[in-house]
């Protein structure tokens, strides 16, 4: 109840977003109805989170627009706090331990800002990935697959989790059938559009065309690209690319080389460490990417107790660096934030291999 509550204090907050892109996005499903607009090319997104849209529209379209378009994703911060408890639940059975990761996990800043006051969609990807996790610990295949595939439907970001499912494939926990339901959802979740009327290659090459907007190194991210100047784009895109993939690359062989013992609090721990890492490394990352560091942070603390500093330290830095778009208002100047979140990395990285 404190959670709705505490969400829907927020839920009239207008967002930069809302005003520029999502307001219209909404508005013109009910111009050119439910098929034309899933034939159309209005909005950016995926074809999945777009019929999510539509349903919101018809069961909320009696509600300003601004709170209709943040109903689609509060139930799923709800979903998202319950995968954490049940990731807490597997490791130290049921208790007070998991109700109150659960609790918490609704509780936490980034995570109540995104969707309540932003009107973003980052927990619906996320869940899928809290969901692929628990699954894969449990050698459940195909739910961990399916889980996994319903996340890359809703966003690219998704693939943060990849040297994770290839070292769970690598080390026998996970099968490739999981990694095969992946591409598979995927092609299931555009056909609605396709039928619809929109050009199937569209529908194929939405995350490609995505990867296009915003021609700048870093959207308020708390990452290494804060230190360079916008004029670098051209020489440090491709640059920034090579350099992400040597440092994830060489983390993932030595992660694969050490053979660890791949325990719930082991898993969730690696799984932690790239959702930060690789934002941490890629250029033309927005802050939002760190929010699945966010609750993972949570879920690690919770099985690691002298990792409590952890979701603190992240769940800050993701919070300043929200505020110059959010709240037009730079509580801590971003390169210092990118700084802070490097020192969190570093000391994860020397936790986890302790």
């Amino acid at each position: 109840v404190l959670a709705l509550l505490r969400r829907s204090s927020l839920l009239s907050f207008p967002a930069g977003d809302f005003t520029r892109f999502t307001r219209s996005w909404f508005e013109a499903i009910g111009e050119m109805g439910a098929v034309g607009f899933l034939a159309s090319d209005v909005t950016n997104y995926a074809p999945a989170y777009t019929y999510l849209m539509v349903v919101g529209y018809y069961l909320f379209s009696w509600l300003p627009s601004v709170v209709a378009i943040k109903l689609i994703g509060i139930p799923f911060d709800f979903l998202c706090a319950y995968y954490v408890g049940k990731l807490v639940e597997r490791e130290y059975g049921r208790g007070a331990r998991s109700m109150v990761a659960f609790v918490a996990t609704l509780f936490v800043p980034t995570l109540v800002i995104n969707g309540a006051m932003w009107g973003q969609a980052d927990v619906l990807y996320t869940t899928g990935l809290l969901a692929f996790v628990f699954h894969a610990t449990e050698r459940r295949d195909v739910a961990a697959g399916v889980a996994l595939g319903l996340a890359f439907c809703v966003k690219l970001q998704t693939v943060f989790l990849a040297p994770l499912v290839l070292l769970l494939l690598l080390a026998g926990r996970l099968r490739l059938r999981a990694v095969l339901c992946v591409p598979a959802l995927y092609l299931l979740s555009v056909v609605p559009a396709w039928l619809a009327g929109r050009p199937l290659m569209d529908l194929l090459t939405v995350y490609w065309s995505q990867a296009g907007y915003y021609p700048r190194l870093t959207s308020n991210a708390a990452h290494v690209y804060q230190w360079f100047p916008a004029q670098l784009y051209e020489l440090m895109l491709p640059a920034g690319l090579v350099w992400a993939a040597g440092v994830v690359g060489l983390a993932t062989y030595a992660l694969y080389r050490a053979q660890p013992r791949w325990t719930t609090e082991r898993v969730v721990g690696v799984a932690t460490l790239f959702v930060l890492m690789v934002p941490y490394c890629l250029p033309k990352m927005h802050e939002r990417y760190f929010f699945p560091a966010d609750v993972f942070a949570v879920a690690l603390a919770f099985l690691r107790p002298r990792l409590a500093w952890l979701p603190v330290a992240v769940g800050l830095i993701s919070f300043f660096s929200y505020t110059p778009f959010l709240l037009r208002t730079v509580v801590v100047p971003l390169p210092y934030l990118a700084i802070a979140m490097g020192v969190v990395i570093v000391a994860l990285v020397y936790e986890l291999g302790t």
